[in-house]
């Protein structure tokens, strides 16, 4: 019994992730051609993770704790628009701030990298 499951919610979900990446992998090109194509940097995978993060909490609050401050904003007329407009603007201001310290969210492609 122990094997069934650990075949069909371990071995099957990584052998399907694997096999999947690899037909993908085939088919679709991995560069993009265009030569105005922008490369994410670590600093902008940290920057757009915390944004999920985010959406993760602002959602969380509106179904969890409805009652509490953020949430009762939340429920309010427009407080689910207000606060992804707010968290919109929150994070195009870091990107801006972060690339005039020298750490850009993404690079142009130069052609080292085609």
């Amino acid at each position: 019994m122990l094997l069934i499951l650990l075949t069909i919610f371990v071995a099957l979900p990584v052998s399907l992730f694997f096999g999947l990446r690899w037909v993908a992998r085939r088919w679709i090109p991995r560069h993009s051609g265009h030569p105005y194509a922008a490369r994410i940097t670590p600093v902008g995978l940290t920057l757009y993770g915390l944004t999920v993060l985010a959406f993760i909490y602002i959602f969380g609050a509106y179904q969890l704790h409805p009652e509490a401050g953020f949430g009762l904003f939340l429920r309010t007329h427009g407080g689910i628009p207000a606060a992804l407009l707010s968290l919109s603007i929150i994070v195009g201001v870091i990107e801006v701030a972060l690339r005039r310290c020298g750490h850009p969210a993404t690079r142009m492609k130069v052609a080292r990298d085609v």
